[in-house]
């Protein structure tokens, strides 16, 4: 009885003592959740934020957002030290974004890409700053962020552009006060935006400027702006390659080869292009020939505008060379009696566009050795006597100050390299022709053969041809009884009688022929063997014949051997004709 009591009156009891806890989980959780907001808005509040931010849109379609941002300890603040910086853009931009630097005055600062700032709509960046920043000894600290987008503007029409920008900086602080200038590229006219811009001139370009007061942390809102210009180029550099080639005397060519593509509605007849400065002998070609340039010397370097060869219009691509030659006194180093330094500052000359792979190739003179270079080194080839170094980047940008500055070994014996090896196997070759040589033999002088001569023998040998087969196709008529006998006599002796005629008058223009040359006598003897070949093939026939008849040798030994002696007369035949052809071609 008193346990059915106890345990009714525990139930209850239970169930209470439970609910209290779950409300004082539920308290306690949104307790620290508020606590939690609080430090968050406090965090957010902790320094002083200002930023003004310019954007220029550039020849060629890059846009470069420079951030400059100034800090310094708030009235409440407790954050005085700060040995890093986050700031990001809002993920839609990211795919546009080709580099981010980050400057502390003159210095580079490192930034660390894909850091998280607790947003899943934001792309975070970590600025490292080399020394601690004490906000108590300095009040202000400030730094700048620069981002360079590509694929950002679009072509609306045939001269009007329009690109999208994120209109505030995203920071992990509010920001209390924020300035935007938009400048647009040189002779842009036109222009309109989504957020109301003063519109004011700098030198030849549109500045719209645009002020806020206050931006909240994490801010991600874009804004767009549309202008239009004749004259500005949207393109696409996929590639560039420039290979340096030193050779064994210290001469230094270039060539520059760009593949680009033309994003813009307006076709482009014209690219201005930049080489180092001091470069000669300059020339620009398509892969159809060379191209008209028209070169303009500045300080820093060479303006070089290549006329195309045709327009070439939206989504189609050009490929270009230009080659040049720069002096080896401004670039090339020597250090002591074998060492040597190449030095090219910068890398890249059209400040204008980003490059989405750029290689740099240095080929070295034979014999040289590679030793160190400022820059990290994509491959090594090694062919023969000669290294081939390869320097690759992708999406290089003018901030990127890429320069060359590649050192090597390089004996001055090797100079003479080349020049030793040709001279040893021109002085093999002359050797081995003078042992080989033989005393001349003496020529005896051609005389030509009188045309005349040539045409009546080659008449009369055909006329001689033509009777002997007249005399065969009769004898075959007489074998099978078309022909009688006595007509075949007569006819015969006649054929024979005009056949004796002309073999004496063969005979007398053969020693006529023979006489002139001994290419001559060549031909005429084998004129003669192959007469004599078809004379025994003749007889070997009659012989044959009359052996078959007599039933001496069976059919198929007759049959073997008659076709062994037809062969035998085609070949002769066939030689006759091969001397006539030859004849007849000294007629002509």
């Amino acid at each position: 009885m008193s346990r059915l009591l106890l345990g009714s009156v525990g139930r209850p009891c239970l169930t209470g003592i439970l609910s209290v806890t779950l409300a004082i989980l539920v308290a306690a959780f949104t307790f620290f959740g508020s606590a939690t907001s609080l430090v968050e808005a406090y965090d957010q509040n902790a320094l002083e934020v200002h930023v003004n931010r310019i954007i220029r849109v550039e020849d060629g379609g890059a846009v470069a957002m420079n951030d400059t941002i100034t800090i310094s300890r708030s009235v409440n603040g407790t954050v005085n030290r700060l040995s890093r910086f986050l700031v990001g853009v809002p993920r839609s931009f990211e795919k546009n974004l080709a580099r981010i630097y980050a400057y502390d005055g003159s210095s580079g600062l490192e930034a660390v890409r894909n850091v998280s700032l607790g947003r899943a709509d934001i792309c975070g960046f970590e600025i490292i700053f080399p020394n601690e920043v004490n906000l108590d000894e300095v009040e202000t600290y400030s730094f700048t962020v620069l981002y360079v987008f590509s694929g950002l503007l679009n072509p609306e029409t045939l001269m009007e552009f329009r690109f999208e920008f994120p209109q505030y900086p995203t920071l992990e602080y509010e920001i209390q006060s924020y300035n935007l200038t938009v400048v647009l590229p040189p002779k842009a006219k036109e222009p309109a935006g989504s957020i109301p811009f003063n519109e004011t001139a700098e030198g030849d370009s549109l500045a719209l400027k645009y002020s806020e007061g206050a931006v909240s942390a994490f801010a991600k809102d874009s804004a767009w702006v549309t202008f239009s210009s004749a004259d500005f180029k949207l393109l696409d550099v996929r590639e560039m390659t420039r290979r340096i080639v030193v050779d064994e005397w210290g001469n230094i060519a270039v060539s520059d080869r760009y593949y680009i593509i033309n994003r813009a509605t307006l076709a482009v007849s014209r690219l201005s292009l930049r080489v180092p400065r001091n470069a000669t002998s300059i020339s620009a070609q398509d892969i159809y020939g060379s191209l008209k340039v028209e070169v303009a010397e500045a300080s820093s370097h060479v303006d070089v505008k290549v006329s195309l060869r045709e327009d070439f219009k939206k989504g189609k691509g050009v490929k270009l060379l230009i080659t040049y030659s720069l002096p080896s006194e401004l670039y090339l180093e020597y250090d002591g009696w074998d060492g040597y330094t190449l030095t090219m500052e910068p890398l890249t000359y059209n400040n204008w566009w980003i490059v989405r792979r750029l290689n740099v190739v240095v080929v070295l003179p034979e014999g040289a050795e590679f030793q160190s270079s400022s820059g990290d080194l994509s491959s090594l080839e090694r062919n023969a006597f000669q290294e081939t170094l390869t320097f690759t980047e992708h999406n290089a940008t003018e901030f990127d100050e890429l320069s060359l500055d590649l050192r090597y070994k390089y004996g001055v014996l090797w100079a003479s390299f080349r020049p030793t090896v040709w001279t040893g196997l021109l002085t093999s070759l002359l050797g081995t022709l003078l042992y080989m040589r033989r005393p001349p033999k003496p020529t005896v002088p051609t005389v030509p053969v009188p045309v005349e001569t040539l045409r009546d023998f080659i008449k009369k040998y055909e006329e001689k041809r033509r009777i002997i087969q007249n005399i065969e196709v009769m004898e075959r008529q007489v074998r099978r009884g078309k022909l009688p006998r006595r007509r075949y006599k007569v006819r015969r002796d006649s054929l024979e009688r005009r056949l004796s005629r002309l073999q004496k008058d063969l005979d007398s223009l053969r020693k006529e022929v023979e006489s002139v040359s001994r290419r001559y006598s060549e031909l005429m003897r084998d004129l003669e063997v192959a007469e004599a070949e078809l004379e025994t093939v003749k007889a070997s026939l009659e012989r044959l014949r009359a052996r078959y008849r007599r039933r001496e040798i069976s059919s198929g030994a007759y049959n073997r051997l008659l076709e062994e002696y037809n062969r035998r007369r085609e070949r002769a035949e066939s030689t006759i004709d091969e001397v006539i052809l030859r004849l007849e071609e000294e007629l002509r």
